[in-house]
């Protein structure tokens, strides 16, 4: 059975996909997806060895036929037979890397899944030529862990939902959770630092505006 989070995860995997689930991990996504026929293939990787056998013991168990490779990100690897990159449970700046470490001029869609600086994330797939058309957060194990869609069909949002995420029911604890990150951080901002304060004072009538809409 997935996590919460990996189902969220597959839920954005657009059917008869050729993808690749980079850091894998035991592979329980890719093995799911199989089975359940929801990709048309599915190539396992991640850039740990002990992590990668595990993958292929549970690939047999299932009885399954899925292709893994050993690497770091999508070095080493032929897109070319690839539409869709699923990258889960890293920071931005990891999946940033990886993104850059690859060809994809084929790839239709990404669905990516980080815990921090969502902003970076959001924007710089911008300009990869990738646009934000769904996302979801799901708390596990403690942390806010937004997955988001992107695929080639230009779509433009305000700052806003670009800063802190489209607003939908799924999110209103986890606006709420940045209101009060918010309010802890504006607390000891010294008062002189006036331009940090008001920075925050934004950002909370922002949030504050995108829960009202989460309802």
């Amino acid at each position: 059975m997935l996590s919460k989070r990996l189902n969220a995860v597959a839920s954005f995997v657009p059917k008869g996909a050729q993808a690749i689930d980079i850091g894998c991990d035991h592979g329980y996504l890719g093995i799911y997806l199989t089975k359940e026929g929801l990709v048309k293939s599915i190539i396992l990787t991640d850039i740990k060895e002990s992590a990668l056998n595990q993958a292929k013991k549970n690939i047999l168990k299932a009885k399954l036929d899925i292709k893994t490779i050993l690497t770091n990100g999508l070095e080493n690897v032929n897109t070319n037979d690839l539409d869709t990159i699923i990258i889960s449970g890293m920071g931005t700046k990891t999946i940033i890397d990886i993104l850059n470490t690859g060809c994809l001029e084929r790839i239709e869609n990404l669905v990516l899944s980080s815990n921090n600086n969502l902003y970076e994330l959001r924007d710089y797939v911008e300009s990869m030529g990738f646009y934000l058309q769904d996302e979801v957060t799901v708390l596990e194990h403690g942390i806010y862990n937004v997955i988001t869609y992107f695929n080639r069909t230009p779509r433009k949002w305000p700052l806003k939902v670009m800063k802190y995420g489209i607003p939908k029911p799924d999110k209103k604890e986890y606006y709420g959770y940045l209101l009060q990150t918010n309010k802890d951080i504006y607390q000891k901002i010294p008062k002189k630092n006036i331009r940090k304060r008001l920075e925050l004072i934004k950002e909370k009538h922002d949030l504050k505006r995108l829960l009202k809409e989460c309802w």
